[in-house]
């Protein structure tokens, strides 16, 4: 599994692996780096994290494809080696990409912990992005650290915008090199077959980007407070993010952000398919996280109802059928108790139409899982 990170690191003495802490990079919170994590047993809970080098030895690509990055004649970097490794994953195995965006007061180890039960349940390859919260899981929300911590966090996720634009603009940019690549290949291909048309020729093409473009789904999923820093990056000044449409679906959930003018930013995110809020009225994290800062903290957008408004979105309503739950979306225990919410988190993170077949309610243009 790998992360993309703005937190700061330490390598282990007489060692290859890595730490990733709690603050932010010391260069600065836009600094990212590279790290590629694996299980030490098949339990889980505890990683061994390998640092992804910033400009990679030519070795490293010895074996892999990389005819689609892009121009060739570059010195190639952390990203490309990430890419080039992990998209003939992708295509071998079938799976689809998901971007997990972690919430408050998360460890490195809670963010692929949960980014691993995420694969395990959903059949996806994740990508975790990380940013510096406190650390301690989502029952930290529960007074352990109080409003000082959280509104440290909330601190932290606004100067991890300008991280989350380069993770997202390189994202989109490895994409258009894969799709670039492809296209140039299938022109060559229609051309070498000697086609009598036109449109013999188109029909070649076609069909060769069918069986060769990007064989896999992207989708982002936000949670908890990740929603709010992905919220400052919609608002921000950026100007790479207003042509990227890197997502099939991009999921909003529990999110921990005003419910008030949410259509305002939420409008402003591209995505092939569809966007998604998911909302829980009686999550509990969510109605603490409403107390931290007393009356000035309005409703959250992932425990409301009421004005569900940004056009682009599609609003499914869990509530009744959680209990509770805040984090439902990575739960082994969730899938057993709630067998109906498996399959509707299974075509959301896949990438594909997920709420057709939901009983929709006219009145507060919601769909619901019964």
């Amino acid at each position: 599994m790998y992360i993309i990170t703005n937190r700061n690191f330490r390598k282990y003495r007489n060692s290859d692996l890595y730490t990733l802490t709690d603050d932010p990079n010391p260069n600065g919170s836009k600094e990212l780096r590279l790290f590629e994590a694996t299980p030490r047993d098949a339990a889980g809970g505890k990683w061994d994290i390998h640092i992804i080098p910033d400009r990679p030895e030519e070795a490293e690509f010895e074996g892999l494809d990389t005819d689609f990055i892009r121009p060739w004649n570059r010195r190639r970097v952390g990203s490309d080696l990430v890419a080039a490794r992990l998209i003939p994953k992708l295509r071998e195995s079938g799976r689809n990409l998901v971007l997990f965006i972690h919430g408050y007061n998360t460890t490195i180890e809670d963010a692929l912990n949960r980014a691993r039960r995420m694969e395990q349940v959903y059949d996806v390859e994740v990508l975790v992005f990380s940013w510096p919260s406190n650390g301690g899981g989502d029952s930290a929300l529960e007074e352990l650290h109080g409003v000082a911590s959280y509104l440290s966090d909330k601190s932290d996720a606004r100067e991890s915008v300008g991280a989350l634009d380069r993770a997202l603009w390189r994202m989109n940019a490895l994409l258009q090199d894969l799709n670039a690549g492809v296209f140039d290949a299938a022109r060559d291909h229609a051309r070498a077959s000697r086609p009598d048309s036109r449109d013999e020729e188109r029909r070649l093409l076609a069909n060769y980007l069918r069986e060769h473009a990007c064989p896999f789904n992207i989708s982002l999923i936000a949670h908890s407070m990740g929603n709010y820093l992905y919220k400052k990056l919609l608002t921000s000044s950026s100007e790479r993010l207003s042509c990227a449409c890197t997502f099939d679906n991009v999921i909003l959930k529990a999110a921990d952000t005003n419910h008030h003018d949410h259509a305002e930013w939420v409008q402003r995110i591209r995505a092939r398919k569809r966007v998604y809020i998911l909302i829980n009225q009686d999550d509990s994290a969510l109605g603490l996280s409403n107390l931290k800062i007393g009356e000035a903290q309005k409703p959250r957008l992932g425990a409301t109802i009421a004005q569900q408004n940004a056009h682009n979105a599609a609003y499914i309503d869990l509530t009744g059928t959680l209990d509770r739950e805040h984090s439902y979306f990575d739960n082994q225990d969730t899938k057993r108790t709630v067998p109906n919410l498996e399959p509707v988190m299974r075509e959301l993170l896949n990438g594909r139409i997920a709420h057709r077949d939901l009983p929709y309610e006219v009145g507060t243009n919601t769909y619901r899982l019964d």
